[in-house]
């Protein structure tokens, strides 16, 4: 489909391709699913009780799932914020020079994957998860407890990432 789109469901899933302009998308208890042509867009997604899986996308993305997981594949991203509160968060691609990626989950696992040199200031924290990192300096834990952080810059871009998960652990690496 060509064009804005703005789909709901109340209580099943939504599938949706080929959008070249921005997209809403929100389900109660279904999954959704967007595949996109990697065009610059505006895409928001959301599901209650399902998964949200958004790939071939590039520009601004906003994601969410209450009680399942959050998978965004990106040609190039420029903003993205993307939660979950008892799932997986995941996102891999490639990051614009100025993009700011902000990544939550209370209670899932968090991960990073970004193409190329993966240029941008890092900022991890886990309250009782692990932290790994296939580049970047190592871990600090916190003396007083199980929390771990990981704070850093790669390359020169004006990039920022910031993740955070409660009891999730968080793994971030080049692809």
């Amino acid at each position: 489909m060509e064009g804005e789109q703005r789909l709901r469901s109340v209580s099943g899933s939504i599938d949706t391709a080929g959008f070249t302009t921005d997209i809403e998308l929100n389900s109660v208890s279904g999954d959704v699913t967007a595949r996109g042509g990697g065009r610059q867009a505006v895409t928001r997604a959301r599901a209650i009780s399902g998964t949200v899986t958004l790939s071939g996308i590039a520009g601004h993305v906003e994601a969410e799932s209450v009680s399942g997981s959050v998978d965004v594949t990106a040609d190039k991203l420029q903003r993205a914020t993307l939660n979950s509160i008892s799932g997986r968060v995941s996102v891999r691609g490639a990051l614009a020079d100025d993009a700011r990626v902000e990544v939550t989950s209370t209670s899932g696992h968090v991960e990073l994957r970004f193409k190329g040199n993966a240029a941008a200031e890092y900022d991890l924290t886990s309250f009782s998860g692990p932290i790994r990192s296939c580049f970047g300096p190592p871990v600090v834990e916190a003396p007083n407890g199980p929390q771990r952080k990981q704070r850093f810059r790669e390359g020169t871009s004006s990039a920022r990432v910031h993740a955070n998960s409660m009891s999730g652990s968080i793994d971030l690496c080049r692809e």
